[in-house]
């Protein structure tokens, strides 16, 4: 049941990011994107297109690093039988969390491109798969 909650609020952001401040696309972006060969798609993956901002590939690099912490994090936290232990390793994830929240914060608020779009949901749907694992 949380797979499946988890799975469908992440459809919903990411359905939400894409309407977000994009105007409907003409005929001929439509075509372009839908001719994307499969390599475009790697490239994209792997955060390697030109369309992807450095600090936009940045902060989403260091939020899947964050998570990726995270999830360690728990997986220690729910084998561990002295959690206060773990103070040092919780401190260490805040202080990450405050370098992702920094990265978001210089590469603004400013429209994705599809690529970008296409890269952030990679990213989420990473993370929910790894998400998924710490039940």
């Amino acid at each position: 049941m949380k797979k499946l909650l988890i799975i469908v609020v992440l459809i919903a952001v990411v359905l939400s990011v894409t309407k977000c401040g994009s105007d409907k696309p003409s005929k001929k972006d439509e075509n372009a994107q839908s001719s994307r060969s499969q390599a475009d798609v790697t490239d994209i993956t792997d955060g390697e297109s030109a369309d992807i901002r450095p600090e936009f590939k940045q902060a989403m690099d260091e939020y899947e690093n964050f998570y990726d912490d995270y999830i360690e994090f728990m997986k220690k936290y729910s084998e561990s039988t002295n959690p206060t232990a773990m103070m040092s390793d919780y401190l260490s994830m805040l202080s990450n969390l405050s370098q992702m929240q920094k990265s978001f914060d210089e590469w603004g608020e400013s429209d994705l491109s599809d690529d970008e779009i296409l890269y952030y949901t990679e990213v989420n749907l990473r993370i929910v798969e790894k998400l998924t694992e710490i039940q």
